[in-house]
């Protein structure tokens, strides 16, 4: 969502629900971000990193011995 795009369409003379039915938004989101000042920087996410581990690691020392046994019976074959 191009929130930059909203305020030139509207200083373009648009009205809000017009630019709401060409974004395909509600008027009242299309004026709330109309009339808020605009954001000095885009927002920012927050930080994803380092949020879940990598499922692999917990296998890494069987992985590095080189020694995997399957615990698994073998499939019956008839």
């Amino acid at each position: 969502m191009d929130l930059r795009r909203f305020r030139a369409l509207y200083e373009a003379g648009l009205s809000i629900s017009a630019i709401a039915r060409e974004t395909r938004l509600n008027w009242r989101t299309v004026k709330k971000y109309v009339e808020e000042p605009p954001p000095v920087v885009p927002p920012k996410g927050p930080s994803r990193k380092g949020c879940h581990g990598q499922v692999i690691e917990l296998f890494t020392p069987v992985i590095d011995a080189g020694s995997v046994q399957s615990t698994a019976p073998a499939p019956i074959r008839w």
